[in-house]
């Protein structure tokens, strides 16, 4: 018998486009960090299916996959808040830039880059989908320019490509 309560997730137009998405948010935020792995292998782990799968790519996902589902299931708290960060369990100095309330996914995402990349890709998220704005990942086709333009502090290509809107009706 399970008895951890259902998370009691509001349903907005970021919760079902972050859901459809997540098999694409573990795998560009894997390639944003650096890793070199198949989108098989991140649609796979999404669906708990590792046979197969070399170790140095799991090692990398299973990480990535299991902060990613913590954050769909955290994204009704307030962005830094829930089991989304302790997952990831970054240093005191990222816990310190994420100290401070914000509601500027950008800037979360561009201060705390340098430091750690998945927890900057996961905190900006982690706003966005509070804000029911979207998700913050840009293009496959541009995984290495991002992470370049992150690496420079470029906001407004980061607003102008990397900002996926939930859908409205």
């Amino acid at each position: 018998m399970d008895l951890m309560p259902k998370p009691s997730r509001t349903k907005t137009p970021s919760t079902y486009h972050c859901y459809r998405r997540l098999a694409d948010a573990v795998w560009l935020t894997a390639r944003l960090t650096g890793g070199t792995v198949p989108y098989d292998d991140a649609l796979a782990i999404r669906h708990g299916d590792v046979t197969g799968m070399r170790i140095d790519v799991f090692e990398l996902l299973q990480p990535i996959w299991g902060a990613w589902k913590r954050l769909y299931d955290d994204m009704d708290r307030p962005p830094f808040e829930g089991l989304w960060l302790d997952w990831l369990d970054p240093s005191d100095t990222v816990r310190t830039l994420l100290s401070g309330e914000s509601d500027d996914a950008v800037g979360v995402l561009l201060d705390v880059w340098p430091s750690d990349r998945t927890t900057a890709v996961l905190a900006a998220n982690h706003i966005l989908l509070y804000d029911d704005i979207g998700l913050l990942l840009p293009p496959a086709d541009l995984i290495g320019e991002a992470a370049a333009r992150f690496d420079n502090r470029d906001r407004r290509w980061v607003e102008d490509h990397c900002i996926d809107r939930a859908p409205r009706r």
